[in-house]
């Protein structure tokens, strides 16, 4: 099983930004606070659609693997941080 892409977000519960995978199986993982990992199956909808409604993030962005140290990569990870930043009480 390979990841094929990264959403990530915030989650407006916590206040933290979270990461979730999506690997080729069809299966998104979310790595909880305590080290344990959920799995759940894309059920037909947009991988998006479905980290935004099971996980509860938002302001979600997507990137490949490959992309992950690309200066658009970065930038969108910088705008994320500060929008946490505006937003968190």
């Amino acid at each position: 099983m390979s990841i094929v892409a990264e959403y990530v977000g915030i989650d407006r519960n916590t206040w933290t930004i979270r990461k979730v995978s999506h690997t080729d199986a069809g299966k998104l993982i979310y790595t909880r606070d305590d080290g344990t990992m959920y799995t759940h199956p894309l059920d037909g909808r947009p991988a998006r659609s479905v980290v935004m409604s099971v996980f509860g993030l938002t302001d979600v962005f997507s990137y490949s693997p490959a992309m992950a140290d690309s200066v658009s990569t970065q930038q969108q990870w910088t705008e994320l941080r500060a929008k946490l930043g505006e937003l968190k009480p």
